[in-house]
């Protein structure tokens, strides 16, 4: 999708702009009884105006609308985490922002109804502002099945979740660490 298409701002901005243009194409028609199919081009072209400006519109509602796990997507997360190894995880949020504690507490709660213990459920600080879902595997061996099954699951579900690993740290844990819901912009860019 083209990043014009995606950006809720220029949407609206440039759909007001072909939208007038249309009109005074249209306007100009009429004025002009010879050209008129000039009355229709500025016609179907406020049309084309006044479209991606429903389509900003729509983006600007699903950017300020909190991340939730859908229904479909729990189905397919419960579903590809069952053949998972069951190690302890922990889930994080990070930062102070109401909407990733809102999305991690879901889940806390997925990953209990999946069968995992959940070690912690915590608020962290972030000291690079990242966005999105990652899971970090602090142990020896980047290679954890436990760690590699949820990545999958997640991925399987159409769910976007990077891989990290820690190397040489005494306590080996799995970690699903939530940061700030990423901008309409950020995701046409990956």
């Amino acid at each position: 999708m083209m990043a014009f298409w995606t950006s809720v701002d220029r949407a609206t901005k440039e759909g007001l702009k072909v939208a007038w243009f249309g009109v005074g194409v249209a306007i100009l028609g009429r004025f002009l009884p010879e050209s008129g199919w000039l009355s229709w081009f500025g016609i179907g072209t406020t049309a084309i105006g006044l479209v991606l400006r429903q389509r900003g519109e729509h983006l600007k509602k699903l950017d300020a609308a909190p991340r939730r796990i859908t229904s479909a997507e729990k189905a397919n997360l419960l579903r590809g985490l069952s053949g998972v190894p069951k190690s302890p995880v922990k889930v994080q949020f990070m930062g102070h922002d109401a909407e990733t504690k809102q999305y991690a507490a879901q889940l806390k709660q997925l990953f209990e109804e999946a069968g995992f213990h959940v070690e912690a459920s915590c608020g962290a600080i972030a000291f690079e502002p990242l966005t999105g879902l990652f899971i970090t595997v602090c142990e020896w061996d980047a290679h954890n099945p436990t760690a590699l099954g949820i990545q999958n699951a997640f991925v399987s579900a159409g769910m976007a979740l990077e891989f990290k690993a820690l190397f040489k740290q005494k306590e080996p844990s799995i970690e699903i660490s939530v940061h700030g819901k990423p901008s309409r912009n950020q995701s046409a860019v990956r």
